[in-house]
């Protein structure tokens, strides 16, 4: 008899469903429709209603954060990625930094020829302005793409930089020894940052913590974010580490080689 019944629970089995945009959609408008209830309304809820909204909810974002993970292929695999070539490598900075400098000195002159000429117009006001013009501001795209929403949960659950950092690890299924040696952290730092909720690092530190983790230019961002630090198109520093991010030059040896022949400066060490 048990026998019988176990075959026909094995048959009856619901089959597995496909992870597709549509289901990371839907899951992402219920969501939204579970913010949107007012918090006064949830704090006067019934214990067993509450206790249904708390679950729905935390239901539905477990389950968007798996799909969109999925969908993102997060966690990639990591890649022993080595600088190849030095100098050529040296010649693509060096001109991505003049084309830079030289798209500032553009902006720079057509926004002094803009005022000039500005300063030379009478501007009037319309006794009854236009009631037709309406204005609206995107609160994000309708249908946001993996990576959208994968990046939004993140910054809605993990908002510090140690907590943003751990889950990072953790989702990369790498142990702590092996994330530090590769940032070119020291244990002493690492433990600091970790066992500090409000830690805010070095913008160099968060930097190596990047490399470390092998994130590529909008993960990067996104962690840089939260310790209240960006990558500058201004600095030639920020210039040569969007460079290694967007190329996978993540040994940190090989980085402070770039940053030394292009700035003279690195970030794991002082000459």
């Amino acid at each position: 008899m048990s026998l019988f019944r176990r075959k026909k629970k094995e048959s009856q089995k619901e089959p597995e469903i496909e992870i597709t945009n549509e289901i990371m959609w839907e899951l992402n408008d219920r969501r939204r429709e579970l913010e949107r209830v007012p918090r006064f309304q949830i704090k006067y809820m019934d214990p067993a209603e509450r206790a249904h909204y708390e679950e729905e909810y935390g239901t539905i974002v477990q389950a968007l954060y798996y799909v969109s993970s999925e969908l993102y292929e997060y966690p990639r695999k990591y890649e022993d990625s080595r600088l190849k070539d030095k100098d050529a490598a040296i010649d693509s900075i060096q001109d991505s930094i003049a084309a830079q400098r030289a798209k500032e000195e553009a902006e720079r002159a057509a926004e002094e020829a803009r005022a000039r000429e500005e300063s030379k117009i009478q501007f009037s006001l319309a006794e009854e302005p236009d009631s037709n013009i309406r204005y609206s501001i995107s609160t994000g795209p309708d249908r946001p793409s993996a990576f959208y929403i994968w990046k939004e949960l993140h910054q809605r659950l993990f908002k510090s930089f140690p907590v943003m950092l751990l889950r990072l690890i953790d989702e990369q299924h790498i142990d702590h020894i092996t994330f530090y040696k590769r940032a070119g952290i020291d244990t002493k730092l690492f433990s600091k940052i970790v066992n500090t909720p409000d830690y805010k690092p070095s913008k160099n530190t968060a930097i190596q913590c990047c490399l470390g983790l092998q994130l590529n230019d909008e993960e990067s961002k996104m962690l840089l974010e939260t310790a209240g630090y960006s990558l500058s198109p201004s600095s030639d520093f920020d210039l040569v580490i969007q460079y290694c991010i967007e190329n996978k030059i993540y040994n940190t040896m090989d980085v402070d080689e770039l940053l030394y022949a292009v700035t003279q400066k690195t970030l794991t060490s002082r000459y």
